[in-house]
């Protein structure tokens, strides 16, 4: 299970180096809410599978707020 204290690419809590991950890869579209929803699913595959759907949930959470916020700019 992963710790939810340790931040998206975050030290390994084992004390192994860093790895790059996804996250460090992801392009950014110059919205930070956008980029920030983006970076929760880009290591999805490196979480146990029973932290998924909280995983897209957050996700689907962070992007309508983003979405909602692009709205308010109208």
């Amino acid at each position: 299970m992963t710790d939810p204290a340790v931040p998206f690419g975050g030290a390994d809590p084992s004390g192994a180096p860093d790895r790059p991950t996804a996250a460090d890869h992801l392009p950014q579209t110059g919205v930070a809410s956008v980029d920030e929803a983006l970076r929760v699913l880009a290591d999805i595959d490196r979480v146990p599978i029973t932290d998924h759907p909280g995983r897209y949930e957050r996700f689907h959470a962070e992007l309508r707020g983003a979405l909602d916020e692009v709205e308010d700019e109208r």
